[in-house]
Formats: structure tokens, C-alpha cells, sequence
């Protein structure tokens, strides 16, 4: 009676922890999808705006080897009020990084009234004492994002066929919640190959566990 009480219990330890183990497999699917990697310096303005924006932070002593410049623009801005001066004003738009990873929706905004520093939109990182190693595969992501499109949008069939990019960084976990702490994670940014910034959608983030952050397909995001 005893062997049999034995074997039963180990039999449903056995069952459970098999049930658990196919609970947590994460959907494959060995479709297209190619890892993109962004460097810091590969700026998305052109080679005499980076010279102009290199001098913009260099005079006003701002470090900018973690900023990825991706759009810049340059007005005349008028107060509003008397005497209504006039102002050459320059905006940068940046990416952060930090190990050498992109940090993803972390951006700043710089603002430049003739040639001075005027004032900065977003918060500057504090950086991550994490690796850049990585565990989820390509396939992976791939399940992951066919996944999520479905589930949110019921159109997985349309993307079957439809080569994905997989960008590596981190991700603020407290991204839009006032006076809360940085808290990065490994992430994960999936969008279909032949889009392009800014029309990229859908756009899914996921941590590195597997996690969904975010989706985004253009209309609403969800999490």
C-alpha cells in the first residue's frame, strides 16, 4: 500500500511539473527574421548636421557619446510677448544608449536658442549594471510577434509570409509614470523588416523572458 502511495505521488509530481514546463514554452516559428543592430553612431541626419549638432553639444559642454541623433531641424522661433524676440532655435532628437544597446522609447529632445542650450525634454539614463547577452532565439521572437498580432489584432495570417527585424536594448519598465525610478530590462523590439521609422508598425517589445511590454499597432497600444 505504502509502494503504491509512493508511486502515485510521485507520478503526479512527475505530471505537474511536465504541465508546468509545456505552461511556460514559448511559440516558434521559423519563418523570416533577420537581428538588426543600431550602433551609437549611426546617426539618422545627414553627415553636415552631425557636424553642426556635434558642435552644438560640444560648445555647450554636453556629453553626447551615448546619443544617437535621429532628426534635427532648425527655425526661427518668436516670443510671444514684448519685445518679441526673435530666436534661431535648433532642435536635436536622440536615442540613448548605454553598453553599447539601444534604450528603447527613452528618447530626449534638445533645444538650442542661437547656438546656447535652452532646455532638454525627457530624462537622462542612468545607465544598467546589465550584460548584453540575450536568451530568446529568433524564432522566438518571431512566435512571440505572430502571437501578440493575433491576440490584439486577429491578423497573424497577414504577416505569415512577411519578413520581421529583432533590434536588442533595454527598456525603462517605469517609462511614463511620474517620479518613479529607472528600472531597465533586457528587451526585445520586433517590426516588419521593410518598414521604416516612423511608420513602423506593428510594433511589439518584449522582455528578454518572453514578457510582452507592448504592442502597437499604429491605432492603440496595448499591454
Amino acid at each position: 500500500m505504502k509502494n503504491a502511495f509512493r508511486t502515485a505521488i510521485i507520478c503526479i509530481m512527475i505530471f505537474s511539473a511536465c504541465s508546468k514546463h509545456e505552461n511556460n514554452v514559448l511559440p516558434e516559428d521559423n519563418g523570416c527574421i533577420e537581428r538588426i543592430y543600431l550602433p551609437v553612431t549611426a546617426h539618422s541626419v545627414s553627415s553636415a548636421d552631425v557636424t553642426t549638432i556635434n558642435g552644438l553639444f560640444s560648445n555647450n559642454q554636453i556629453a553626447n557619446g551615448n546619443l544617437r541623433y535621429y532628426k534635427y531641424s532648425r527655425d526661427i522661433f518668436q516670443t510671444l510677448y514684448s519685445p518679441y524676440t526673435k530666436y534661431d532655435q535648433q532642435i536635436v532628437e536622440v536615442n540613448q544608449y548605454t553598453n553599447g544597446l539601444r534604450i528603447f522609447v527613452r528618447d530626449l529632445s534638445y533645444s538650442f536658442w542661437d547656438q546656447r542650450f535652452h532646455l532638454r525634454s525627457g530624462e537622462i539614463t542612468k545607465g544598467t549594471s546589465l550584460d548584453t547577452l540575450h536568451q530568446l532565439t529568433l524564432p522566438q521572437l518571431r512566435g512571440l510577434f505572430l502571437a501578440s498580432v493575433q491576440q490584439f489584432d486577429k491578423a497573424a495570417d497577414k504577416f505569415k509570409d512577411v519578413c520581421l527585424k529583432a533590434e536588442f536594448g533595454y527598456y525603462n519598465l517605469n517609462i511614463g509614470v511620474s517620479y518613479a525610478p529607472e528600472v531597465l530590462v533586457k528587451a526585445w523590439r520586433i517590426t516588419p523588416l521593410n518598414s521604416v521609422y516612423p511608420s513602423e508598425y506593428p510594433i511589439a517589445y518584449y522582455q528578454d523572458n518572453g514578457k510582452l511590454i507592448s504592442y502597437d499597432n499604429g491605432i492603440q497600444t496595448s499591454r
